[in-house]
């Protein structure tokens, strides 16, 4: 979770980094303590990256969750906010309006 150190195995070992390289550690001897695991931040792409190659090692636990977060609008808020700067721009529209204008035709029978 954000902003916990990596534990697993009930706290009973941990994950620290060796340089940029994950190391599993046992908490259990006097070795190692939680306060030397590595702390989890969602919103570090580095960390994602380091996270993320943990799957692919067998010596290491296999993460599952969020690995990174991003903070931006969602496709629908970018479309709302283009329709409205729209609408201030040129006004409402009238559908009725444009349906009418321009070329027509009839169709006989």
């Amino acid at each position: 979770e954000d902003g916990e150190p990596l534990t697993f195995d009930d706290g009973r070992q941990g994950v620290r980094l060796d340089g940029l390289k994950p190391q599993v550690v046992d908490l259990e001897t006097d070795r190692w303590s939680v306060d030397d695991c590595l702390v989890f931040d969602e919103t570090s792409p580095e960390m994602a990256t380091i996270i993320g190659n943990m799957f692919w090692q067998p010596d290491l636990p296999r993460p599952f969750g969020v690995l990174h977060r991003v903070d931006r609008p969602t496709y629908e808020d970018l479309l709302t906010e283009q329709v409205q700067s729209v609408i201030d721009q040129k006004g409402e529209g009238d559908l009725d309006a444009l349906l009418r204008s321009g070329e027509t035709w009839e169709m006989d029978e």
